[in-house]
């Protein structure tokens, strides 16, 4: 069985990338900048375009670990929304079906010390983001864990190995258990509940936070994007997710503040002001987001991303989003109510006013005659 390793890191670096003007990320680490976008390998219609994002192509190398000496590639994407993504392959031949799993726990060995795939991302990640600090825009401050996803991508593979692909043994592999036997046949339903075939001799099956991938020809790089930019919504709505519950607070603090001064003259302009700028800068991202799925038609890479979409349960992500958006569009116009009622009870007020002063001139011209 011959195939490569595909491992996913995607963070959130709270805040908006300006990638049309990155310098130093490509001299700090030493590789070459590349613009670029991914091929589509399968029918599409050709207004079918993907998000434009910046791309580095790391040199390949050969690196030991605990599972012996491997071929690394890796590539990073730096997307405008604010996240970049961390793509790491690891190329693997004659190996048994039951083999694969090894590649959940492997570890890089430098100076004698066996690193973790995450810690081997963080710092490369710590690099990345100190050469893009000065593209950093319009920081929100939200800290959440990254989205991981591997998946292991076959080539070439066996008859014998070929027989393994089964229900039971890709959900063995996609749960990181191997106790294949003990499996439940809920469970096996449920990990490989999300599959797909376009030819006979091919296999897409995705899980949560992993997936296989069986394709002859090894053009798989749009499918593998296809999921990746899942990925990238189910963090975008988990950080906006956060964000919401903190924007939320914020706001709540500021109009019970508000209201519990009963000042007729205090106006609410502010904190209108505020959450205005705070729905412009929301209603931008999110719509970024939810656009990401329309570069998907009616065609094989859609039913991909679809599969993806349900089992990430992005719909849900989208709807308590949707949500907290509501709850914010409300206590805006609650708040812009408000502000028009003072305006009007003023405005009233002064009419009042003129008017008294206009009887007491009058009086007064009448009793300055007598």
């Amino acid at each position: 069985m011959d195939g490569e390793v595909v491992y996913y890191f995607l963070y959130d670096i709270g805040a908006l990338l300006d990638i049309e003007n990155v310098r130093k990320l490509d001299s700090i680490l030493r590789e070459k900048l590349d613009m670029s976008l991914i091929e589509i390998k399968k029918s599409a219609p050709k207004y079918v375009k993907f998000p434009k994002y910046l791309c580095f192509k790391f040199e390949d190398r050969d690196v030991l670990t605990n599972r012996g000496r491997v071929h690394l590639r890796t590539n990073i994407k730096l997307f405008p929304v604010g996240v970049i993504s961390y793509e790491i392959r690891i190329e693997f031949s004659d190996k048994r079906f039951e083999y694969l799993s090894s590649y959940y726990t492997i570890k890089i060995i430098e100076n004698n010390d066996e690193i973790p795939m995450e810690r081997y991302i963080e710092k490369i990640h710590k690099e990345v983001l100190q050469a893009v600090k000065e593209n950093i825009i319009e920081p929100y401050g939200i800290e959440v864990e990254p989205e991981t996803h591997t998946i292991f991508c076959i080539r070439k593979i066996s008859r014998e190995e070929l027989k393994k692909l089964n229900q039971r043994n890709i959900a063995s592999l996609l749960a990181n258990d191997k106790e294949i036997r003990k499996l439940s046949d809920d469970i096996i339903k449920d990990r490989t509940k999300y599959s797909y075939s376009y030819y006979h001799e091919d296999l897409i099956v995705i899980d949560w936070d992993s997936a296989i991938i069986v394709e002859p020809s090894g053009k798989y790089d749009d499918i593998l994007f296809t999921i990746e930019l899942a990925n990238l919504q189910l963090l975008e709505l988990r950080t906006y997710d956060k964000y919401f519950d903190t924007i939320l607070t914020k706001a709540y603090d500021d109009v019970e503040k508000f209201f519990s001064q009963r000042n007729i003259f205090k106006s609410p302009r502010k904190i209108i002001e505020e959450l205005s700028k705070t729905k412009i800068d929301l209603t931008r991202v999110t719509d970024y987001i939810s656009n990401i799925s329309k570069f998907f038609g009616d065609w094989y890479l859609a039913r991909i991303y679809r599969m993806a979409s349900e089992r990430f349960y992005l719909s849900q992500w989208e709807e308590r989003v949707n949500s907290k958006m509501e709850i914010l569009n409300s206590l805006y116009l609650i708040l812009n109510q408000e502000n028009t009622n003072k305006k009007l009870f003023i405005l009233e007020l002064l009419i009042v006013i003129f008017f008294l002063i206009d009887i007491i001139l009058i009086i007064l011209s009448d009793y300055l005659k007598i």
